[in-house]
């Protein structure tokens, strides 16, 4: 494993693994993980999608371009003074 070794030489290590797609072993399932990633990224990418889709398209009292910018990747994931200029109005989280 390595743990013998200066902890940045370990960290190095990790990183150059990482970047070359060697994510180790997963101790429960005896497996590569970047194999398990694989086989799961299918069907998440599925659900991802399938929710994204079902949160633009929900009935509303707004048009589908404002609830989509509302739950896109970008604005949920970053930051809430990044994500909008100004801060939305109260009406807008009573829309459900």
């Amino acid at each position: 494993m390595g743990f013998d070794l200066p902890l940045i030489q370990q960290y190095f290590n990790y990183v150059s693994q990482w970047l070359t797609g060697d994510l180790g072993r997963s101790f429960v399932m005896n497996e590569d993980v970047s194999s398990l990633i694989a086989q799961r990224l299918p069907k998440t990418l599925i659900l991802a999608i399938a929710a994204v889709g079902g949160a633009c398209w929900s009935p509303s009292r707004w048009g589908w371009p404002r609830r989509c910018a509302a739950t896109s990747p970008l604005t949920t994931s970053s930051p809430a003074s990044t994500s909008w200029s100004t801060p939305p109005p109260a009406s807008f989280w009573a829309c459900c």
